[in-house]
């Protein structure tokens, strides 16, 4: 079977504060109190990550994000993803991308997973002044970060 080539898409999370997801003219709309604070076609989505409690949404919003091929991805009162609905249309390609993932080598998923956590604690390092002792902390933790994370690094960036 012939993979279409990747086209990159974009991210949207929503953990900061609650908001309500809708849908115009083939835009998905953020909205807090009433007020659009965001918007994005929703053909540009490749996943929404919703990870605030508050968060509503229509069915036509979460129809079309699922019928331009986005994923959602609900987060429970852990911040870990507790479900995800993926559109069925293009299924092949869903499956196609689990496959892969399910095969990839233990070394090579513990090696991602190491890049992964790095990039994360690095994010959370680039969020502070470079002044604070929290800034050079959570760098020196990003240097230490081994295959697979088994002394959990990140869940000690997570506490600075």
């Amino acid at each position: 079977m012939a993979r279409l080539a990747a086209v990159i898409k974009r991210t949207l999370e929503i953990s900061r504060e609650p908001a309500h997801l809708s849908l115009r003219n083939e835009q998905l709309l953020l909205k807090r109190d009433g007020v659009i604070v965001g918007q994005a076609p929703c053909e540009d989505l490749g996943v929404v990550v919703v990870d605030h409690p508050q968060t509503t949404y229509t069915h036509a919003a979460l129809a079309k994000l699922a019928e331009c091929g986005a994923a959602v991805v609900l987060c429970g009162p852990d911040h870990l993803p507790a479900a995800m609905l993926l559109p069925l249309a293009d299924h092949s390609q869903v499956v196609w991308r689990l496959r892969d993932q399910l095969a990839v080598g233990r070394p090579l998923a513990k090696q991602l997973w190491k890049q992964l956590v790095v990039a994360k604690i690095q994010g959370q390092a680039r969020n502070l002044h470079r002044s604070l002792p929290a800034y050079r902390k959570l760098l020196a933790l990003a240097g230490e970060v081994r295959s697979g994370d088994p002394t959990n690094i990140e869940a000690q960036a997570a506490r600075v």
